[in-house]
């Protein structure tokens, strides 16, 4: 099973997504930091960055001090150095490579997958280890726009739906909030004009612009209570112990 095999994610839709420079888009860095700031208060390492792409999160986690190795599908060049394994399915990882990480990472990966509960529960079997899954997803059906029929979304979720798909594949929720709530209106209001397109700073002016945009939601994101209705989720999940 792999995610690029149960998804309609392209490889044209790879580089609209990741060109060179989109670590400093204001997305991504508020994104970074709501992940890092929650992940930290429940942190357990090594971790598996899990469809790590070119390793936005990835190598945002290292260079903040976690222990993280990256895994994908595609064949594409990394940010940073580090251990990335490209072209590989997570299941054909060696169980011994496999048993030694104690946390998984969904970023922005199971909303393009036909059946997450059938992924997230192999995932569960083939990492005996596993003591965290930390994801996160597009929230709010009402925010449905061509930009999720672009980029290949099969669902955007609610606090209570995620919640329900942890418990089928095998998991308790310890943790869950939506994030990015002022992008709700506007998402709402302009849902016929979304890109797939990722902006990528060009100069040393909008890059402050993108730095301070990226703050304020990474501010409201850890401010504001988390059962706001936001474009995006945050949750942590726990094996079950049968």
């Amino acid at each position: 099973m792999s995610v690029r095999d149960s998804s309609t994610f392209s490889d044209t839709l790879y580089s609209l997504l990741y060109p060179d420079g989109i670590e400093n888009n204001w997305w991504n860095w508020a994104r970074n930091r709501v992940i890092l700031y929650y992940m930290n208060k429940f942190r357990q390492e090594p971790l598996l960055d899990v469809g790590c792409g070119r390793g936005v999160v990835t190598c945002f986690l290292k260079s903040h001090g976690w222990n993280v190795e990256g895994i994908e599908l595609g064949n594409t060049t990394p940010l940073c150095e580090g251990n990335f394994y490209y072209g590989r399915d997570i299941f054909s990882l060696p169980e011994e490579k496999r048993q030694q990480f104690r946390s998984v990472s969904l970023f922005d990966v199971i909303e393009h997958i036909d059946d997450p509960v059938v992924f997230l529960a192999e995932i569960r079997r083939f990492f005996r280890s596993l003591k965290y899954v930390y994801i996160t997803v597009p929230a709010r059906v009402e925010l449905w726009s061509r930009f999720d029929d672009d980029v290949g979304h099969k669902r955007r979720y609610t606090l209570k739906s995620l919640s329900e798909h942890a418990d089928l594949s095998g998991y308790s929720v310890v943790f869950s909030r939506y994030f990015f709530h002022s992008l709700y209106l506007p998402i709402m209001l302009l849902k016929s004009r979304r890109s797939a397109k990722m902006s990528v700073p060009g100069s040393s002016l909008f890059l402050l612009l993108h730095r301070l945009v990226g703050f304020f939601f990474f501010v409201e994101g850890i401010i504001l209570p988390g059962k706001i209705p936001g474009s995006s989720i945050f949750a942590i999940f726990e094996p079950k112990k049968f």
